[in-house]
């Protein structure tokens, strides 16, 4: 309702300035005929001008150089889970609602009189005698609207003499409206009337057509000379009982005006001037109602130039969703990725396509191909489907980034706050606000050691979405966003000012450490638990190689912290780094890269093994309050940890899809409702902890503290029945786990 509202004021208020435009230039002069035209155009531009959108783009001076400030709300790996959507509905009648409704109902009053005076005046001609008079069929009958024409009709009342002087001025009056088709603009006037009755301007425009029709008549009825003849019939001529809005009635007020036309002197020079200015009218009406100006930025400063890979998602034998319309999406990915080629002009933003064809690649191909471009960004490009279903409750763009513990997941999390806010409030579909986190990961994005994105375009579920997607507008505008996005990160993002680096102190020299296979004995001293980890080559710019020793002053720096895999007393282990192990414990480690790491770990080791042996085959464990330093662990220390992150996760009885079945079948979707929350989406995150016995304890939640509705998460689960516990190294250990839930609120 509310774009229909906008559109309506639109067509208001460009009414209203044509139709002021003819009161103070064209009103009461006698050329009648521009004046129709003129009356009759207004109602067409006034309705379609607010549908045309004509953007002026323009180059902005520079690019922002405030550092643009990443999304708070990012959805983290622990937390996506698997979401529950909890759908509510307010069975009130909306504000919106009346006003669409009381806007209708008087439409089809308006649309019902307009049928009726159409069927009476057909049961006027069916009824009654007639007679041809030049094409044109004259019908007598004693209804006392008469006489009156429509269209090659005109209604002869038989108390009139048409033999008469009289009688003959008024055949030729209406004579003269049937000629020159006065009818079909009364018709035109009186449908639109019926949908656009809110416009006041549009009720004025009739009353000054109807008008001009009786002067344009008038002026032909009395051709002979003999005006105040016709004028003084006028006068003497007593009004009907009433008449039909859609027909041309001889007997039409004010007689004022129809006087004062036939007797009213043409001043030609003073004539053409104001028709003249409707010229400049025309063009600030035009410009006011479909120019607007946007401003973009086209070009990086010239000392920055970056490669962006650009990827179509599936392709060749891999099709993707299957749109509501039978489309592939490899397709719609295509075309979106090559629309953002085409619009890039700028010479220091250079764009590489991962395919251009309809070709399949896995997506380790894809991520060496991002590298062996020297890629600074990648952005691949998917459209979504809803839970492989085709319905329509979904809609709009999401970006998704990396998990957390993957090195490039905060760059990426930028990029995509960047990509977000470029898209919202620009953009045709609705744009998730948050960067998302898939459980199980995307591996062509944590993959890659620069900032990686994957952009769901919308929804092939929702063939509005579709069909926006495929359209040149909705191309035109992915294109412009993704591109204004990279350009802003470009401008602002520190990987473009100067390197990453991180300093370490190391007890060996790095030349060392880069050797595959090289182990560290004991003797070794662990000044930085993180020397080690820092200095394998995982970013695409290597470490320097500075030699430094125990008494060395000096620092080393290197680029890249993306974290290696770590395999302890030979099991793979979720430890983020060295700091948990006590440096007194460890007897060796044994350092692999590159293709040893993978041909033993295959793609886990992808960013390096670290693989340690400590001297008690003691395995640490994370403790709950995530303290840096950790103290020597022991099986039976481990019984008394709570993990954040384990191998398998607790799991609810029947696996996933039972534990969604139980909250959808159990939670209230009318809590909401009764506590009065607004429409919208509200998030509650669960948390809780399985004990190695299955029993949950500690269900907490820190989203909407007091409602009604987060007690009632934390009651359903509390009143749930025994999971089955995590494990961490092939042993049942207490765990916490997040689950949340998302209540959908609307008006209907």
């Amino acid at each position: 309702m509310l774009p229909f509202a906008y559109y309506l004021l639109k067509i208001i208020l460009c009414s209203a300035v044509l139709y002021a435009y003819y009161w103070v230039f064209l009103r009461n002069k006698i050329f009648h005929k521009y004046n129709r035209f003129y009356l009759l155009a207004v109602i067409v531009v006034s309705l379609a001008l607010p549908l045309l959108k004509f953007n002026i783009w323009h180059k902005a001076d520079a690019a922002k150089t405030s550092m643009v400030q990443m999304l708070q709300m990012v959805n983290s790996s622990d937390e996506y889970m698997d979401e529950i959507i909890i759908n509510s509905h307010y069975r009130h009648i909306s504000t919106e609602q009346i006003a669409w409704w009381f806007f209708t109902a008087v439409c089809m009053v308006f649309a019902i009189i307009f049928i009726r005076t159409i069927i009476k005046i057909y049961s006027l001609k069916k009824n009654n005698s007639f007679q041809y008079f030049n094409d044109i069929r004259l019908i007598y009958t004693h209804d006392k609207s008469t006489p009156f024409s429509f269209l090659k009709n005109i209604f002869w009342n038989y108390e009139i003499d048409i033999n008469s002087k009289n009688g003959g001025r008024i055949l030729k009056h209406e004579v003269a409206h049937v000629k020159e088709k006065h009818s079909h603009d009364k018709l035109f006037i009186n449908i639109v009337l019926i949908f656009f009755w809110c416009n006041p301007v549009f009720w004025l425009l009739r009353k000054e057509i109807n008008l001009i029709h009786e002067f344009l008549a008038d002026k032909k009825a009395v051709e002979d000379g003999d005006t105040a003849a016709f004028a003084a019939m006028i006068l003497q001529t007593t009004y009907p009982d009433h008449r039909f809005e859609i027909t041309n009635n001889f007997f039409y007020s004010p007689i004022k005006r129809r006087l004062a036309m036939l007797t009213k002197n043409n001043k030609t020079k003073v004539s053409y001037i104001s028709r003249l200015l409707v010229l400049p009218l025309a063009v600030i009406v035009f410009a006011a109602f479909t120019l607007k100006a946007k401003t973009y930025i086209t070009s990086l400063p010239k000392d920055k130039t970056i490669t962006v890979v650009l990827d179509a998602g599936h392709g060749g034998t891999d099709n993707g969703g299957v749109g509501v319309d039978g489309s592939f999406e490899k397709d719609i990915n295509l075309a979106l990725i090559k629309r953002i080629k085409e619009l890039n002009h700028d010479e220091n933003l250079k764009i590489i396509l991962t395919r251009e064809t309809d070709i399949y690649q896995d997506p380790k191909a894809k991520a060496n191909f991002a590298k062996e471009n020297n890629a600074d960004l990648f952005i691949s490009v998917h459209v979504d489907l809803q839970g492989g279903q085709k319905t329509e409750t979904e809609s709009g763009l999401n970006v998704f980034v990396s998990k957390n513990n993957y090195g490039n997941n905060i760059e990426s999390k930028l990029l995509a706050s960047v990509i977000v806010n470029s898209f919202e409030n620009k953009y045709g579909l609705p744009v998730t606000k948050t960067p998302q986190q898939r459980e199980k990961g995307i591996w062509v994005l944590q993959a890659n050691t620069f900032p990686s994105v994957l952009i769901e375009a919308g929804f092939l579920s929702n063939k509005k979405d579709v069909d926006y997607l495929k359209s040149e507008e909705g191309q035109n505008q992915f294109a412009r966003n993704v591109l204004d996005a990279i350009i802003n990160f470009a401008a602002n993002s520190e990987r473009f000012k100067k390197a990453f680096i991180t300093t370490v102190t190391d007890t060996v020299p790095l030349n060392q450490l880069d050797v595959p296979g090289n182990k560290l004995s004991k003797n070794v001293i662990l000044t930085d638990a993180k020397k080690i980890e820092n200095n394998l080559p995982l970013a695409k710019d290597s470490f320097h190689s500075n030699t430094n020793t125990k008494n060395d002053a000096n620092k080393s720096k290197v680029s890249g912290n993306i974290p290696p895999l770590y395999v302890i007393n030979g099991k793979v282990s979720t430890i983020k780094n060295l700091e948990l192990i006590p440096a007194e414990n460890i007897a060796e480690i044994n350092v692999l890269k590159g293709d040893q790491a993978s041909a033993k770990y295959g793609d886990k080791g992808m960013n390096g093994v670290l693989e340690i042996t400590t001297e008690k085959k003691q395995t640490p464990a994370l403790k709950l309050s995530g303290n840096s330093s950790a103290d020597k662990v022991s099986d039976t220390a481990i019984d008394d940890k709570i993990f954040t992150s384990v191998e398998t996760e607790a799991q609810f009885p029947g696996g996933n899809g039972e534990w969604r079945n139980f909250l959808q079948k159990n939670l209230d979707a009318t809590m909401p409702i009764t506590e009065k929350w607004k429409p919208g989406k509200y998030k509650i995150i669960v948390q809780f902890i399985v004990d190695k016995n299955g029993e949950i304890s500690d269900i907490t939640t820190k989203d909407y503290p007091g409602s009604k509705t987060a007690q009632m998460c934390i009651d359903l689960i509390k009143k749930g029945p025994r999971w089955t516990p995590a494990m961490q190294n092939d042993k049942i250990v207490k765990a916490y786990r997040k689950q949340p839930i998302t209540f959908v609120v609307s008006e209907n």
